[in-house]
């Protein structure tokens, strides 16, 4: 249980992580795909590679998001959905059975 645990929390970390490259992914995809002069720029430098990984980054995380918001990620200690609904942010504690991750 103690492995399934850290395995939540840091998949827990990810997720609420989308909130920071999901921003960045939409930029990234933005400059990569972009004609003009700053896109030009991205495109010739070597932060195509750069912006295409913060661009996968966001979409993992945003997966990881979802799967927490559909109840797909379940509590190690009683079976049920992690998450609970409310914010925007996933809570450190299960909706049911209020096992705390920190």
């Amino acid at each position: 249980m103690a492995e399934h645990t850290k395995r939540v929390k840091r998949y827990r970390l990810f997720a609420n992580s989308f909130w920071i490259f999901g921003p960045l992914f939409v930029v990234g995809a933005v400059l990569t795909r972009s004609q003009s002069a700053l896109g030009r720029v991205v495109n010739s430098s070597g932060f195509l590679p750069v912006a295409l990984a913060v661009s996968l980054l966001g979409a993992l995380s945003g997966a990881a998001w979802v799967r927490f918001r559909w109840g797909l990620v379940l509590c190690p200690r009683c079976g049920k959905p992690f998450y609970g609904g409310g914010g925007l942010l996933i809570d450190a504690s299960c909706a049911s059975c209020h096992l705390r991750l920190s």
